[in-house]
């Protein structure tokens, strides 16, 4: 990727961090914000970002990717709140 590549990520970076807050009330997700200006400046699109992939590449971001975001649903789970709804029985070492 060249320098107006990068330049075109970090602006939508930029972009996203200034609408965030108004994004976080709306239907629209971070990821689905990302996946359309991701879209939409591809050469698929408009063309400003020309890049291409190996499969190794592909496969470790899409590892990386789904580790951040397994552990940071993960970290969010409340768990009285899980056992309560769900009435999981806990082990006799973990109280509530």
């Amino acid at each position: 990727m060249e320098a107006l590549g990068y330049t075109v990520v970090a602006f939508g970076i930029l972009a996203f961090g200034l609408v965030s807050a108004r994004a976080e009330r709306s239907l629209i997700t971070p990821p689905m914000a990302f996946v359309f200006f991701g879209y939409l400046v591809s050469q698929e699109a408009l063309g400003l970002i020309r890049f291409s992939f190996d499969g190794e590449l592909v496969r470790l971001v899409a590892e990386l990717a789904l580790i951040l975001i397994l552990f940071t649903d993960a970290s969010r789970i409340d768990l009285r709140l899980l056992w309560g709804v769900c009435r999981i029985q806990s082990y006799p070492s973990v109280r509530r």
